[in-house]
């Protein structure tokens, strides 16, 4: 028990409110191993830097801090690989940032089990709670797999099955490549490098939520910005995926199609927001007339079978507007 098998990476900034919760439930796992929890706080102006000074004081030997007296985020540093992974001592790491939590005591244990006796799995993860915290919605999970899954391309390049509180990874994998350091979006480039590696096994089980609408989030802030970050945000996918096809030559054909609808997001985004707001019938057929007879849709159908064509005019609801 005395050497230390997994770390804990947790990234804090203004979660005063959620941090005790998130913390609580990282202290509260049942392992039959030594665990630590790195916590990095980056210049929060609230009193979450007080929090986890308190959680240290009280588990020194298991809790490292990282206090930051200017924030790195903003500066472009990678958080997680500059100041976290250095400090790591575990063979495995696994994640939750602050403002989220696990809801399982057993969750490191499995995950650690799955890992320890599956060589071929570079990612372990598992379901999640969907959490809107700004809308009354009910929440939701994020798959609905009944028994261990290994996620296909499909699942990994065009969907969002995994949620980041959800990885466990080996400590060597935790690093992604420093060309990819700019992205927002670092779940996903982990779990698409991490999926050409090897196996993406997800366990069945709930035991994590994810609270979004929390003002710092990285997603809920690029959700609300105006569209021409919004679209500058989504090409940066575009890019990612061009870097990483260039790279690896794997997957080509879905990383391709996920190019293509990438490029389409990003030309269509005042359709969208038109759908999505609008109570006028009228407004909506208009702007998925306008989404139809972009160049980038007809593109993007090109790469697509028969019946996936089919399915594409259904969901911009063209069965509405003969």
């Amino acid at each position: 028990m005395d050497e230390v098998k997994v770390s804990v990476i947790c990234l804090a900034y203004n979660h005063e409110k959620y941090i005790r919760r998130s913390l609580d439930s990282i202290l509260q796992q049942e392992t039959n191993f030594k665990y630590e929890i790195i916590i990095h706080d980056d210049c929060s102006t609230d009193t979450t830097r007080q929090i986890i000074q308190e959680y240290h004081d009280e588990y020194p030997g298991q809790i490292k801090v990282i206090l930051q007296d200017e924030n790195q985020y903003q500066k472009g540093k990678p958080i997680v690989e500059e100041f976290m992974l250095p400090l790591a001592s575990g063979k495995y790491i696994a994640f939750c940032e602050c403002d989220d939590y696990w809801t399982d005591s057993h969750k490191l244990q499995l995950q650690y089990d799955y890992m320890e006796c599956h060589s071929n799995c570079s990612l372990c993860c598992h379901n999640t709670i969907y959490h809107c915290l700004n809308k009354d919605v009910p929440d939701c999970n994020f798959n609905s797999w009944t028994d261990v899954h290994i996620m296909n391309e499909y699942e990994v390049f065009m969907q969002w099955k995994v949620h980041t509180s959800s990885f466990f990874m080996k400590k060597e994998d935790g690093w992604r490549d420093e060309n990819t350091f700019k992205y927002w979006f670092g779940d996903y480039v982990r779990v698409t490098s991490l999926y050409l590696k090897g196996d993406i096994a997800v366990l069945p089980q709930v035991m994590s939520q994810y609270n979004y609408g929390v003002a710092t989030g990285v997603l809920y802030n690029s959700d609300i910005s105006k569209l021409e970050t919004k679209k500058k945000n989504v090409l940066q996918r575009k890019e990612y995926l061009v870097y990483l096809l260039n790279k690896c030559g794997k997957c080509e054909d879905m990383i391709n199609r996920r190019i293509k609808i990438t490029e389409l997001e990003a030309a269509t985004l005042p359709e969208q927001s038109i759908i999505d707001t609008t109570n006028s019938k009228k407004e909506k057929q208009n702007a998925i007339r306008s989404i139809v007879s972009k160049k980038e849709f007809k593109e993007y159908l090109s790469l697509l079978r028969f019946f996936d064509v089919i399915k594409e005019y259904v969901k911009y609801g063209i069965k509405y507007i003969k």
